[in-house]
């Protein structure tokens, strides 16, 4: 009892380490503080004894293994070193997620970490706070669409599991200031599902109120906007079927910059997932990443679910795979959705008709017919 106690408290730690830690005057203040907690976080492997390999595990292991293999082409070498080290920890969290039966600790600790940038939002918005930001009001993450991709996911599973007082918590740091508008739309893609779930009017309510909030939002800044349809269009010319390399789109995209003059500014992503996805590893790599999602998502819609669903609609106007805050808190996510898979050989077993039982002998039925079965 002692040891779950224990256990519980070092999870909440690990949730409030991840969305608090900071580092001023460091290069990458608000993320490499971050990277190093989820470093720290994969002692957690040592003690994850309960462990069984899901297709969310293989479907895993094959994109993680495809955009190793990605290294023996990539267009650049050191770019692509560090963001393989960055994904073998992610795939650590996720096996370590995998052990976990509850994650609600998790929760209220990245709640509690986000309950530290949220107060200092209220401080700088009403003018009583000033300090170094790349993009105010952003609380420890310096960036107020960092600090808003983050407390989406958060809310979403705070929310989920009924902690409504966490919510409230991290509502301050959703970019309501600047209308974040992919963590906004994140959110109000999940609300939307549950309310058409509950009550398709409810749910059509909250669809056409998100969409009036988007178009209002893009009139506000149209910008960005433009931006981003350059960006997407200079990673497109740059595709190839193997993929150029995973984590090689800074160092390989200007090659084929045609839109945007990479001589004045210079994009690590292109604000859009899937399509760096395909830039870097392909169509085979964009291919077992599409059904690792699906795998996850093909059970109900429980808490973890729901951030799966909600990091997936980021990740179409940003790149919350590659921000420490966002991707080890997803990695763990998908790794507790996967412990709710069948095991392997019961999900193979079952798409062919068949029942395990272990050492038993089973019957199932075929039509008319009765096999008999020996495992």
């Amino acid at each position: 009892m002692a040891d779950a106690r224990w256990g519980r408290a070092l999870l909440g730690l690990f949730g409030f380490a991840l969305m608090a830690a900071y580092w001023p005057s460091i290069n990458g203040a608000a993320t490499s503080p971050r990277w190093a907690v989820l470093a720290l976080g994969l002692v957690g492997l040592l003690f994850s004894l309960d462990v069984k390999v899901t297709l969310g595990h293989i479907a895993g292991a094959l994109f993680l293994g495809w955009c190793t293999a990605s290294y023996l082409w990539t267009a650049t070498p050191l770019d692509s070193v560090d963001a393989l080290l960055k994904l073998w920890i992610m795939a650590g969290l996720f096996v370590l997620g995998s052990s976990i039966a509850d994650l609600r600790p998790f929760y209220l600790g990245a709640a509690a970490g986000l309950a530290v940038s949220s107060a200092l939002v209220v401080l700088v918005v009403s003018g009583l706070v000033s300090y170094a930001q790349t993009s105010p009001p952003a609380g420890l993450f310096l960036n107020y669409l960092y600090l808003a991709e983050a407390a989406a996911l958060v809310a979403v599973a705070c929310g989920a599991n009924g902690l409504w007082w966490a919510v409230g918590a991290v509502a301050p740091s959703l970019g309501l200031y600047h209308l974040a508008r992919g963590p906004l739309v994140a959110v109000g893609a999940v609300s939307g599902l549950l309310g058409w779930r509950y009550s398709r009017r409810v749910g059509l309510l909250l669809a056409v109120g998100g969409a009036l909030v988007v178009l209002g939002a893009v009139w506000l800044r149209p910008a960005t906007v433009v931006d981003r349809f350059a960006l997407w269009e200079d990673a497109w010319s740059g595709l190839t079927f193997f993929g150029r390399g995973f984590g090689s789109y800074f160092g390989a995209v200007p090659f084929f910059s045609t839109h945007i003059d990479m001589a004045a500014i210079r994009h690590f992503h292109p604000n859009n997932w899937p399509l760096e996805l395909l830039f870097e590893v392909g169509v085979p790599g964009t291919i077992l990443a599409m059904a690792l999602c699906a795998i996850l998502l093909d059970r109900r819609l429980g808490a973890e679910r729901l951030v799966l669903i909600a990091f997936l609609v980021e990740g179409l106007v940003g790149f919350p795979f590659s921000l420490p805050a966002t991707a080890g808190f997803v990695a763990l996510v998908a790794g507790r959705a996967a412990r709710d898979l069948p095991h392997w050989r019961d999900a193979t077993a079952a798409r062919r008709g068949v029942v395990r039982r272990g050492p038993v002998v089973s019957v199932v039925s075929k039509g008319n017919r009765c096999q008999r079965l020996d495992w």
